[in-house]
This record gives structure tokens, sequence and C-alpha cells, in this order.
């Protein structure tokens, strides 16, 4: 009779191994335009890249493109529900400078776990970039970020807005940016998303305000190297420009929180 208990119970614990959810020690805001409602846990630090290009030319003669490449985020797990972040970039925009490469500002900021699966995030820009690049004046960024989800499939919706001088107008600018993205965990080391979004624009006040809409999405997946790397892909328009974005991101994490993790979406 022990024998025979045996072989079913073996049979469970193969069945676990092989249709276990995708778990992952690092757990990032890539690769969609949706930042997760995860933080990072107290002593975790997380590297994320995107190198981005933008059509924004196509003739017969010439495709011309801007880009970041790449955009990097540094996360640090401070306490728990609350983390550090530092983000810049390196731009190319080759209309009007005499380099089309540069850096644009230092962005710090912080994301706060208010609820199991809300978290709100701020970042405050500085005006360290390069004359071009930079935005010249002090700008922030604050977003809400809210998951619903299973251990393999979720949804996330972001809101957010940020609040600038336009560097050439010198008028006070908001862009307002929406996204709902949904995941779905395929094996034990990749995820794919399909994301919609919406941005508005409001220049100046009042009567003379102006604002406009662009729509866009971007579809992609992100795959783990191995439980602190990931490379992901992801490809997209936003109102008739095309992008590409390619990402890599690592991490280094405590001995305490060898806990695996899912991929893109949060801990629930």
């Amino acid at each position: 009779m022990k024998k025979a208990l045996k072989r079913p119970i073996i049979l469970i614990i193969l069945a676990q191994c092989f249709y276990q959810p995708l778990l992952a020690q690092l757990n990032t805001d890539r690769p969609s335009q949706s930042d997760n409602s995860y933080t990072l846990k107290p002593g975790s630090f997380q590297h994320e890249n995107g190198f981005q290009i933008n059509a924004v030319e196509n003739t017969p003669a010439k495709v011309n493109y801007t880009g970041t490449l790449p955009y990097s985020l540094f996360r640090l797990g401070v306490i728990k529900g609350f983390e550090l972040r530092m983000a810049t970039a390196i731009n190319r925009d080759p209309e009007g400078a005499p380099s089309p490469f540069g850096l644009a500002d230092v962005e710090l900021g912080t994301k706060i776990q208010i609820l199991k699966n809300v978290a709100w995030i701020s970042h405050l820009g500085l005006p360290t970039g390069n004359s071009k690049f930079s935005n010249g004046k002090l700008f922030s960024a604050h977003k809400v970020s809210a998951t619903i989800g299973s251990e393999r499939s979720a949804f996330i919706f972001n809101s957010g807005v940020r609040f600038l001088t336009n560097p050439v107008t010198n008028q006070r600018e908001q862009i307002w940016l929406t996204t709902i993205v949904g995941s779905r965990n395929i094996n034990k080391s990749t995820s794919v998303f399909g994301e919609v979004f919406i941005s508005q624009n409001a220049l100046g006040k009042g009567a003379n305000r102006i604002t406009t809409w662009q729509p866009g999405f971007d579809v992609g997946f992100a795959s783990k190297l191995s439980d602190n790397s990931q490379i992901d892909f992801s490809y997209g328009y936003i109102k008739d420009a095309p992008f590409v974005n390619l990402g890599f991101s690592w991490g280094a994490f405590t001995k305490k929180n060898l806990k695996r993790r899912r991929l893109i979406t949060p801990d629930f």
C-alpha cells in the first residue's frame, strides 16, 4: 500500500515542477510604458536599461530617427513598501545641435506602495542635461499604478502627469499619460504583453491653452537570462510614429530576499 501511494505523490511533485507559474527574483518596471505596483525589498538594487529608436521621418531617400541610447533607471529598496529611484538617459536628436547625442536631465524619485496592489511614484527632474536635451528648469512627474491579476496573468493600470516649463515657449506644460497593459506568463522564463495608452499634452493656460492627444500601443516580451537578469523587446506606435525598444536589466539582492518573483506583475 505504501509503495502504491508513492507514485501519485511523485507525479504531483513533477507536475508542480513543470507547470509552476513564471517566477523570478528580478521584477522590473520594463518593458511596457507602465510601471508596476511592486516596490523592491529593503537592501535590493536594480538597474534597468532601455534602448529606444523612434522613427520621425520616412522618405524614399532616408529614415531619420530620435531615441534614447539608453534610458537608465536605478532602483534601491530602503524599507518595506518604499524605494528610491534615479533615472537619466543619453538622447539622440539630429536636428539643431552640433552633436546629435546628449545627456538628458537627471530625475530623482520614490515609489511608495500605499496598498497591497497600488503604488504611488513621484520623480523630481533636475536641469543637469546638455543644453539641447535639458528642460532648463525643475520639473516633476507623478503617477499611480494599480494591478489586478493572478500568478500567470495580470492587468496593470497607470495614470500620471508631468509638470514642466516648455523650453521653447517658456509656457507651463502638462503631459498626462494613461496606460493599460495585460501580461501573460507563457513559461518559466518568458512573459508577453500588450498595451494601449493615450497621452494628452496641455500647453499654456486659459484661452491660449493648446491641447493635443496622442494615442498609441505596444506589444512585446521579457525573458529571464537568470534570476537576476532580464532582456526584453517591444514594438509600438504613438500617434503615427513607430518605435522599437530593446532592454537589459539586472539586480543584486540580499540573501534574506531569496523569494522568487513573477515577471512584470508585482507581488500580491
